[in-house]
């Protein structure tokens, strides 16, 4: 079972006004999601290059608001190697609270001494 499908499956029940009583087989209702494919990160880049994925994903999450969307969910490692809190998700959490919209986005995360983790999902 993929994460992103486990974190909409908590957001439904966060969102669900009938949540109690619905069982996991049947259909969501009441949250709108968008799904972005987009090429972000180049595993070949090396850490540091500048990379504008973190200024395209704030123009999908403004796209996704428009379009109603309570959630924007991004492909595996978009933003690449990054320090968390950094400038980029500082950017993205900034568009996500401005447009009242959740953000599914993934990262090598860059620890303090050069080494990182594998895969980390920001919500």
């Amino acid at each position: 079972m993929s994460i992103v499908y486990i974190l909409i499956m908590m957001l439904y029940f966060f969102f669900s006004p009938q949540a109690d009583c619905q069982s996991l087989s049947e259909p969501l209702k009441g949250v709108k999601i968008s799904a972005v494919q987009i090429s972000g990160y180049d595993k070949t880049v090396t850490p540091g290059l500048k990379v504008e994925a973190a200024e395209n994903a704030v123009k999908y999450i403004y796209q996704a608001a428009r379009d109603t969307a309570q959630l924007v969910v991004f492909p595996e490692y978009y933003l690449g190697r990054i320090k968390v809190p950094g400038e980029e998700t500082k950017m993205i959490s900034e568009a996500a609270a401005k447009n009242n919209i959740y953000v599914i986005i993934g990262s090598w995360e860059v620890i303090d001494d050069s080494t990182f983790l594998q895969c980390s999902t920001f919500i």
